[in-house]
């Protein structure tokens, strides 16, 4: 039977592994590595994808948390975080727009654009050539064998030089997809199920090819995600694409 361990040594050690954790991109930010011109994409993708419905995360954790003390705690960050009630005076997504406005960025506050759009339609929305493109994961994860050429083609019509796709790949000739049930989001009596999709490498780089890519480089990720034992999976994929050749 394995030893104890006191809360207070237990947190300790918890903040010890989170301090350990370290971003390769963020010297690059720290050191004036990154074109100020060029920031407004981070500050972009950051809020779209944590500071905008970060009081949602608090708030699922408020409802599935069995604690009254802290269920008030939580109550209290969703207030201030939704309100700046407490202490920011405004909501706090609101203010991390103001970055837009800030010194770190051009004056033109217009630079950060924030919208929601069809994949399948961005090339109704923007014309060829219109920016390079960083996608979240789940842009091709979701997506199937049959469906992620499209969603592909899509980005590449509207991409300037290049695409950072963030997604599951394998060496092995085979597509893979795993269906995932949550028990903790949807409950163990749900009947629902996210579906996520590896998709084979080979394949891959023929069909972003074939849309008009110029080169494929995939680059494995620093985090290990053997979800099998079989399957070696990659993360980052960089796409150079030559938009000039890149047709509908």
């Amino acid at each position: 039977m394995g030893m104890g361990m006191e809360k207070d040594e237990f947190v300790e050690l918890l903040l010890q592994v989170m301090e350990g954790k370290s971003h390769w991109a963020w010297p690059l930010f720290t050191s004036g590595q990154v074109a100020r011109e060029r920031l407004h994409v981070h500050f972009e993708q950051e809020y779209e994808t944590y500071v905008r419905d970060f009081p949602v995360l608090v708030a699922r954790a408020y409802v599935q948390c069995p604690v009254a003390e802290v269920r008030r705690e939580l109550a209290e960050n969703i207030y201030e975080e939704e309100t700046g009630g407490l202490i920011a005076g405004r909501p706090h997504p609101e203010l991390f727009l103001e970055y837009a406005r800030g010194r770190t960025l051009p004056d033109n506050a217009s630079r950060c654009d924030y919208r929601r759009a069809n994949l399948f339609e961005l090339p109704k929305l923007y014309e060829s050539g219109a920016f390079n493109i960083t996608t979240l994961m789940q842009t091709l994860l979701l997506f199937g064998p049959d469906e992620y050429p499209e969603v592909l083609r899509s980005l590449m019509q509207v991409t300037r030089d290049w695409i950072f796709l963030s997604s599951l790949f394998t060496d092995k000739r085979m597509d893979v997809t795993a269906q995932i049930r949550d028990y903790v989001r949807f409950g163990e009596d749900s009947q629902e199920h996210i579906s996520y999709n590896t998709s084979c490498m080979d394949r891959f780089r023929r069909v972003a090819t074939q849309l008009g890519a110029k080169e494929v480089i995939f680059r494995d990720f620093e985090i290990s995600m053997d979800l099998t034992g079989y399957f070696t999976y990659r993360h980052h994929t960089h796409i150079r694409a030559d938009t000039a050749k890149t047709g509908p």
